[in-house]
């Protein structure tokens, strides 16, 4: 896939420019909501003043670090299929795109295809920039961070990772806003038809094969008891290797990223896959009793 137009950065840089501006004068004017608009739809909220050089620090430190993760390291031959693009056996909906695209994987093939494809990464882009720009304000109309203090825009990939393999049968994953990450320690949430949640259940993904030392850190988490954790030592529970062997399969996956049009997942063992999804749907139902419970006991 070629790279994005030359105009892309000036674009981007617009619409984070626009957006700073939008929400330090609804904090300042005392409003509620404004909108802005430019590729996508955002609802940007404030409740405090902010600083205006700050913020469009941050703005643009946001969107220079999305369009660096808009560069391709591989490039596989791609088809229309419906509702998105084919490679070989693998089909892609139009809503994959941006999430590969992260992974350094882009199409080549047939002009108008690939132009339709371009158009939705970077509508894509700008909705998922806009999301981040309204997190950032929650937090900073909460607390009194310093912008530098927030993170950038793309999640770690672990968590990326784990997301992709829980969606790879059925939709059931997203990453969390930066602001429940940031402020409730969730870095995703997964919503299955059994739960009934609207918000979905929260996930905790963690690197670390020290039990002992996690625990003291969840320890520290409110209602930890509902909160979904997936570790390389909650997964040994359900796949025959140690926690040991489990991280060094991931970090593996996420060194051959570009290897497979799908991405890192398909470097992961399929019985791994599985038992990731097994853990994070069980665990899922368990801590919506919990939940349940604690509210029932108002």
């Amino acid at each position: 896939m070629r790279a994005l137009e030359p105009g892309f950065r000036l674009r981007l840089r617009s619409a984070t420019q626009d957006a700073a501006e939008t929400i330090v004068r609804a904090a300042r004017n005392g409003s509620e909501a404004l909108e802005l608009r430019e590729g996508g739809r955002h609802l940007l909220r404030s409740a405090e003043p902010l600083e205006r050089t700050a913020w469009i620090a941050y703005a643009e430190r946001i969107a220079a670090e999305l369009d660096a993760s808009l560069a391709t390291e591989a490039t596989f031959g791609a088809t229309p299929a419906p509702f998105g693009l084919a490679v070989d056996s693998h089909a892609f909906g139009w809503s994959h795109l941006l999430n590969l695209r992260t992974w350094g994987i882009g199409f080549d093939g047939p002009p108008l295809l690939i132009d339709e494809a371009e158009r939705r990464v970077f509508g894509a882009a700008v909705h998922r920039l806009g999301t981040r720009l309204r997190s950032a304000s929650r937090i900073l109309a909460k607390k009194p961070y310093d912008p530098d203090r927030l993170p950038g825009l793309v999640a770690e990939e672990l968590e990326r990772l784990v997301c992709d393999v829980l969606n790879e049968q059925e939709s059931v994953a997203t990453l969390a806003n930066m602001d429940e990450d940031f402020l409730e320690k969730t870095d995703l949430r997964v919503r299955y038809p059994e739960l009934a949640r609207k918000r979905g259940a929260r996930v905790q993904v963690a690197w670390t094969v020290d039990e002992r030392a996690f625990r003291r850190k969840a320890e520290s988490m409110r209602y930890r008891e509902e909160m979904v954790f997936v570790t390389p030592f909650t997964l040994a529970k359900e796949f025959p290797e140690t926690p040991q062997q489990i991280v060094h399969r991931f970090r593996y996956a996420l060194r051959h990223a570009t290897q497979d049009p799908r991405g890192p997942l398909a470097m992961v063992a399929p019985q791994l896959r599985e038992a990731i999804r097994t853990t994070v749907r069980q665990q899922a139902l368990s801590t919506t009793e919990r939940l349940r419970d604690r509210q029932g006991s108002r």
